[in-house]
């Protein structure tokens, strides 16, 4: 036997309840699908894909202090020993400063220091 009125009332406000949630949902993702976000992306040649990624552990701590996010890596199918890596930057002029003067910095310690080819990437 069914119950009249209550039965009914919670039915629709379960409803209402998944539909709020579903709209809800809706509208992040088509907020975050907007965000513009914007990459470095490194290639180095000469180098194991495990020595670089181990080396990108170590320096996570650095990079996520200077808003980098490492986001890839990859090896060269055709080159094994070319690594590509890439992450996302929350300042890319930040960023840009932060690997250039490592990478001075490093040249001045070791002048055929094996540094990677860096890209930076503005999302638009």
């Amino acid at each position: 036997m069914r119950k009249s009125g209550g039965d009914n009332s919670h039915h629709y406000q379960v409803l209402l309840v998944l539909n709020i949630r579903y709209c809800l949902l809706k509208f992040i993702y088509f907020s975050i699908s907007f965000i513009v976000v914007d990459h470095i992306l490194a290639r180095l040649k000469g180098v194991k894909l495990d020595d670089i990624k181990s080396v990108l552990r170590a320096d996570a701590p650095k990079h996520a202090e200077q808003g980098l996010t490492l986001r890839h890596v990859w090896q060269n199918e055709d080159d094994p020993n070319e690594v590509l890596y890439i992450f996302t930057a929350v300042d890319l002029d930040r960023a840009r400063k932060f690997i250039e003067a490592a990478h001075a910095k490093t040249r001045v310690e070791d002048a055929k220091a094996n540094l990677p080819e860096i890209i930076f990437l503005r999302g638009g």
